[in-house]
């Protein structure tokens, strides 16, 4: 499935499934997370910590505003860390070419991965004091094979999180199982 975009969208979310690539057509184009939606503006259907359920995802271009003054807080009610763009149990994700602004908690969240590419973004928090816990790209395991390039970073917290570690308990929501995190190349950060 190819969806192009070729505006600006108002959303409550949206759920990607395998074999998707969402695209926008031009820079004025793009999506705008509507108030009290309260989740990523989009994530892949089939989520999970522990098994890769998804592939083959791409996100190529646009603007995400992640409207974060108007949601609830930085984490969902199952405790999932608010991110723009979340993606758990995941192979072949391709972010590319576009601009994530004032996400609630993490403008990229990527979960039990294999083969994770982000390339050519503009992750930007909000630049007001209450930046608390605004990661650019947060990375969890287990995931292998990750590249992070050419990115400009404003965040309120991390630029880049490596969270290699087991968590026990569902502190940051039901998908953040951890694990290690190998083969990972960073280039070229702002």
């Amino acid at each position: 499935l190819i969806l192009v975009q070729d505006g600006v969208s108002l959303i409550t979310g949206l759920n990607v499934g395998r074999n998707t690539t969402l695209k926008c057509s031009s820079i004025s184009c793009g999506f705008y997370l509507a108030n009290a939606s309260n989740r990523e503006m989009v994530r892949n259907v089939n989520r999970s910590g522990s098994v890769i359920t998804d592939s083959n995802i791409t996100l190529d271009g646009g603007y995400y505003n992640g409207n974060k003054v108007n949601q609830s807080g930085p984490s969902q009610a199952d405790h999932t860390p608010m991110a723009a763009l979340g993606f758990y149990g995941i192979s072949n994700l391709i972010i590319k070419n576009l601009t994530v602004y004032n996400a609630s908690a993490f403008a990229i969240d990527i979960v039990n991965y294999s083969n994770a590419t982000v390339n050519n973004c503009s992750l930007l928090a909000r630049t007001t004091i209450s930046n608390l816990n605004t990661d650019g790209v947060d990375l969890r395991g287990p995931g292998t094979q990750a590249t992070l390039s050419s990115l400009t970073i404003l965040p309120g917290d991390d630029a880049i999180a490596l969270n290699a570690r087991n968590y026990v308990s569902t502190l940051v929501g039901p998908y953040n199982l951890g694990g290690d995190i190998t083969n990972t190349i960073i280039s070229n950060i702002t």
